[in-house]
């Protein structure tokens, strides 16, 4: 079916391109047509032969249902048999249990181990005469298996109860030989059994009970914790050899089957309690470094490569600690040659792209690994004043980290590399600092260390980036382009904080100078961008350098960033082509920043303002002139907010009516610039908003500013942002073509009229009265009946269910706000005004609103009466409805479905 599907998307893009063709004239309608027609041709055949090959290959791959296995007489009597003798193995077991629990303290020692023997021997006869007589072979190799188990056990009760004297017992001297005696006799008999049988169960008893006599032999020899890891780690090399030689000895097949399996178990077994047990000694790293050549050499041998893993990770480790406890003096040097050491192995490797890449990376994270051991050892003031060793150090890791970036082609890597050398770098300055005191030329550390890593970092970035073309260091140039830049910028900023101006002009003119030189000779778009903001960032410093250093210019450290925006809009405004594009990007960004940064400063009065407008102008109209105009509310956003912390600092006689004014008069000028710009709203392409009048927006923003400085005034400057906001909200309805969003904002603009409507009710009423909540909630009934014949008039189901929770909340807030019979007489009269026009105007919601305010009106008044009825009254009337639904239902059975039909139609109609 991929195939198929893969097809089909072939077909349709065959299509389209053919259309194309024909509708760019470069083919006629007849050839059009011609080509048509025949791919509908191949198209059809080749699809029906894809699905006829999908459906064989279905066919194909649906197996047959296996068969249930028909279990034989003969089967059914040997499972029989195995369970009445596994049942009597059970209770004689128990049986010796109890015996021995009951009867052990009063056993001498050879009775003990005698008991232990005749069960062994009890076992192997019972396997006997079950292969021999029964001819039960499951049985019989089960109790074996057992016989087998307790052989060992009996040899080490012997021992243990001194049955061989006591040098030759579990305590004893000999005890080492003990073990290697009792493990060579079970090593004998395990061989024999696995290869009399061709069994791999015995065949793991054997390999065991081998690895048990070499532990014994190993400890027999000298026993200490290191040696005896040294000898099994030794020993497991050893069988990896063995598997080498008899892998292809047919007649030791099932050995060599085995052994694979068991040799990377056991060598994991010894290398983790190697790990865990050993001793901070130097056998113990070399121990590390063997149980690592071994997973190698097991690697080689089964051509399996996840052991290169194993072998990595032990052989880095073991040569660490190798290292670490015997080579105090230069262990910094030898662990910068670590990571060369798998560079070595990929070399070796290298035909294999796999082993080859893996050693790779490996050296890479081994050096990285290396970078953070040395740097802490140098934090740790390990290493105080021997800046030569971590020179080279570093140097050699740079080396390694620049060599497996350029093998295998990785970038991170690179970037690490550029990061080695720098921190050379620094060291390099130590120890010229330390040898010959340059420091003393300006006296002051502090400042030549960052004079000497920006003369470094622009070196750097000369010859590794700009001069860059030599083929195994052009991997490195865009790390240490960007490791150099963030260096010098480094330097720059401890320029700025260190309040040196000269150092920081100079250092931004030279990194400038570096940045033009590589610009000239860039044919990415992104690195053109990147270098050309990077200059322009530069006009900052620079500016603010020249600033801080002549104090004829007197500019004030808040305009630098303001001044610095106006120099880039004239290299904007000078420039052409496609400079002026890659420039705007960066004039609006920083024009943006520079304002929300101005608009902070305090105090904060008219020339900041100012200041601050034109900014903003110049902003919004470069932003206008790159079409740009989805990020105007950013800027516009800043301008709100300084106008607004222009206006709360005033101070004059009457700022409260001032400010009012002035934000009126914004909120004015906005709307005009935006419907100047553009006469939509917003603009919508291919499903995608692509314009958006934010000026609009802007001047909304306006109206809770103003709200909140009305406070506390007189009516008439209260009214006045209510005023504004229905009329900003009404002129927009024209510049609005789509239905529903022009009928959502003429509907907002009604609404917004209720605003200085509740002003002039709660100028002149008591909040509390009947009246006041009359007049408040009356209006809404009479606005959403205007909006349903105005603004929603051609989609009438959103308005009547808008007008359905209007006249129900109107109701409701009605009914809460009834505190008299006089209001509740209002109340009903005006509910009877709403039923008399649901019937006269066939209004659904007017009619059933009425009879419920109605309804709940009456029930609300006449509480005092059916609250005090008595509870039989209630049964009275509970049996009057039940009685009617009754008869109702009653009723319908006499065939008179119709005539209820009939009436229910006429309601409906008249609804």
């Amino acid at each position: 079916m991929d195939n198929l599907n893969d097809h089909k998307r072939r077909a349709a893009t065959f299509k389209s391109e053919a259309l194309k063709l024909k509708q760019l004239n470069y083919i006629n309608d007849d050839t059009f047509n011609t080509i048509k027609q025949a791919y509908d041709e191949y198209d059809y055949d080749y699809s029906q032969q894809l699905i006829q090959e999908a459906s064989h290959q279905l066919s194909n791959n649906i197996s047959p249902q296996k068969p249930k296995p028909v279990v034989s007489p003969e089967q059914i009597r040997e499972r029989n048999i195995s369970i009445i003798m596994i049942v009597g193995v059970i209770l004689l077991l128990l049986g010796g249990v109890i015996l021995a629990t009951s009867t052990w303290d009063i056993m001498s020692s050879l009775m003990k181990t005698i008991l232990i023997f005749m069960v062994c021997f009890l076992f192997y006869g019972i396997s006997i005469v079950s292969e021999k007589v029964l001819k039960i072979h499951k049985t019989a190799y089960a109790f074996l298996s057992l016989s087998a188990l307790f052989l060992p056990i009996s040899i080490l009760s012997a021992g243990y109860f001194e049955l061989f004297g006591s040098w030759l017992s579990f305590y004893g001297g000999g005890r080492y030989v003990l073990g290697i005696l009792g493990s060579i006799i079970c090593t004998a008999l395990y061989a024999a059994n696995a290869f009399k049988l061709n069994s791999k169960l015995f065949m793991w008893f054997t390999m065991v009970a081998d690895t048990v006599t070499m532990m014994f032999i190993v400890l027999q020899i000298k026993n200490t914790r290191e040696i005896f890891f040294l000898g099994m780690i030794l020993y497991c090399s050893l069988l990896i050899l063995l598997y080498h030689k008899i892998k292809d000895n047919s007649k030791l097949n099932l050995l060599s089957k085995e052994l694979i399996k068991y040799i990377p178990i056991i060598t994991s077994f010894f290398t983790v309690l190697l790990l865990k047990l050993s001793l901070n000694c130097t056998l113990n790293g070399i121990n590390i470094m063997l149980s690592a050549i071994a997973f190698l050499s097991l690697m080689l041998v089964t051509k399996q490569r996840n052991y290169s893993y194993i072998f990595s990770a032990l052989m880095a480790y073991g040569m660490f600690k190798f290292i670490h406890f015997d080579f105090k003096s230069i262990e910094l040097l030898l662990f910068s040659l670590m990571g060369l050491f798998f560079l070595a192995m990929e070399r070796i490797y290298r035909k294999d792209e796999f082993l080859g890449k893996l050693f790779g990376v490996i050296s890479g994270i081994v050096a990285l690994a290396t970078f953070f051991i040395i740097t802490i050892f140098a934090a740790m003031n390990s290493y105080e004043h021997e800046y030569l060793i971590l020179l080279i150090s570093y140097m050699l890791l740079f080396i390694n980290m620049s060599y497996v970036s350029y093998s295998i082609k990785s970038k991170i890597l690179s970037y690490a590399a550029s990061l080695f050398l720098m921190v050379a770098g620094y060291y390099s300055y130590l120890l010229i600092n330390t040898l010959y005191p340059i420091y003393k030329i300006l006296r002051d550390h502090s400042n030549m260390f960052g004079i000497y890593m920006f003369i470094l970092s622009a070196i750097i970035f000369f010859f590794l980036y700009y001069k860059n073309n030599y083929k195994y260091t052009l991997h490195l140039k865009t790390s240490s382009m960007a490791t150099s830049l963030v260096m010098m910028y480094i330097c720059m900023a401890s320029a700025g904080i260190g309040n040196r101006p000269i150092k920081l002009g100079l250092e931004a003119i030279i990194l400038s100078l570096l940045l033009f030189l590589s610009l000239k000779r860039m044919k990415e778009e992104f690195e053109i961008k990147t270098f050309l903001y990077l200059i322009l960032f530069n006009i900052t410093l620079i500016v603010s350098s020249l600033v801080s250093f002549n104090t004829h210019i007197i500019i004030g450290s808040k305009n630098i960033i303001v001044l610095t925006s106006y120099i880039i809009f004239i290299i904007w405004f000078l420039s052409k082509g496609i400079w002026k594009d890659r420039i705007s990007y960066y004039f609006v960004i920083f024009g943006v920043c520079s304002q929300y940064q101005f608009s902070f400063i305090y105090p904060f009065g008219t020339t900041e303002l100012l200041k601050l407008v034109i900014l903003a102008v110049t902003v919004l109209y470069v932003i206008h002139k790159r079409s740009l105009s989805m990020f105007n509310l950013i800027p516009l956003a800043s301008l709100i907010y300084a106008i607004n912390k222009f206006t709360d600092g005033l101070t004059i006689p009457n700022y409260k009516i001032i400010t009012m004014l002035i934000l009126a008069a914004v909120l004015i000028i906005f709307k005009f610039v935006g419907e100047m710009l553009s006469k939509d709203l917003y603009i919508i392409k291919n499903q995608k908003v692509t314009f958006i009048d934010f000026y609009f927006s802007a001047a909304l923003f306006m109206y809770p500013i103003m709200w909140e400085n009305s406070y506390n005034m007189s009516l008439i400057y209260r009214l006045i942002p209510g005023l504004l906001l229905v009329y900003l909200l009404s002129s927009q309805v024209k510049r609005v073509s789509d239905n529903l969003i022009k009928n959502i904002i003429l509907s907002l603009s009604i609404v917004s009229s209720l605003i200085p409507y509740y002003l002039l009710i709660g100028e002149y009423m008591t909040h509390s009265s009947f009246y006041y909540c009359i007049a408040s909630y009356l209006p809404w009934v009479l606005l959403a009946e205007f909006i349903i014949n105005n603004a929603w008039k051609n989609d009438k189901k959103i308005a009547y269910k808008v007008q359905w929770l209007i006249l129900g909340f109107v109701s409701l807030r009605l009914l809460i706000a009834v505190n008299s019979t006089y209001t509740a007489i209002i109340l009903g009269i005006l509910s009877v005004l709403s039923i008399i026009v649901g019937m006269q105007y066939r209004i659904r919601c007017y009619f059933f609103v009425g009879i419920a305010t109605l309804a709940f009106n009456i029930l609300i008044q006449t509480k005092p009466f059916w609250g005090s009825l008595p509870w039989w009254a209630y049964l009275i009337i509970s049996g009057f409805i039940l009685i009617g639904l009754a008869s109702f239902n009653e009723w319908q059975k006499k065939n008179e479905k119709k005539l209820l039909k009939d009436k229910l139609d006429k309601f409906k109609d008249w609804l």
